[in-house]
């Protein structure tokens, strides 16, 4: 990756997001907010936000990035997991 994208990349992440938190923290405090900063504030948020779900709704139901780990998941009877141990109480009961 170039230095440029880096920088932009850490401009829209960092000092955007980081703007647009402290705007609205301060119109939320204040006795009388101005609606254009608070829409400011949003717009500002908006690029981050929406990459983060993109990234979420691309990676899938694992929640890991597509082309990361393994390719398939492992087999259910895979003899590495132990077996599963009868119910407490089953060899208590007699007919």
């Amino acid at each position: 990756m170039k230095w440029w994208t880096l920088a932009l990349q850490l401009l829209k992440d960092v000092v955007g997001t980081g703007l647009a938190a402290w705007l609205l923290i301060r119109q939320g405090l204040s006795t009388t907010p101005n609606v254009g900063l608070e829409l400011t504030a949003l717009s500002l948020m908006a690029p981050a936000a929406i990459s983060n779900v993109a990234t979420l709704l691309l990676s899938g139901p694992s929640g890991r990035a597509p082309g990361h780990g393994e390719s398939s998941p492992p087999a259910e009877g895979s003899s590495s997991s132990p077996s599963p141990s009868p119910p407490a109480g089953a060899h208590d009961a007699a007919p």
